[in-house]
């Protein structure tokens, strides 16, 4: 009788630790992969869009850049940019920052910007704080 119950336990304890080993499995294949440089880049290129849909760029070329430090102040605390905007010559034009201490690993997303007749490009870095 006591054998049986022996077996009995040793089977019930290799089920739990097999049901939590495929659980922390589970876990960690389906957990989500955030603080990555493609979720950087992704974020870069989407404050590039807005703030050339809002007109934050245009109006930062035009010496009122007071729009787009408002645009980067909108970023979540975590995350620092760097915009630097350039004519078709690579002179700078315009730029505006978060304040965040220079980076030891960034990304760069860029975007091209048509004013008239005259292309510009975007170049947003993008960093974790």
């Amino acid at each position: 009788m006591k054998r049986g119950f022996v077996l009995t336990m040793d089977a019930m304890l290799a089920l739990i630790v097999a049901a939590v080993f495929i659980a922390t499995i589970i876990y960690y294949v389906n957990a989500p992969r955030l603080e990555t440089e493609e979720y950087l880049y992704m974020t870069g290129g989407d404050f590039l869009a807005v703030a050339d849909k809002d007109g934050s760029m245009l109006s930062a070329m035009e010496g009122r850049g007071s729009q787009l430090t408002d645009s980067i102040a909108e970023m979540p605390d975590n995350i620092c940019i760097n915009l630097t905007i350039t004519d078709e010559a690579g002179a700078r034009v315009t730029g505006a920052e978060t304040g965040c201490k220079a980076p030891g690993r960034y990304v760069v997303s860029k975007r091209t910007i048509v004013n008239n007749t005259r292309i510009y490009v975007a170049s947003a870095r993008v960093w974790y704080r």
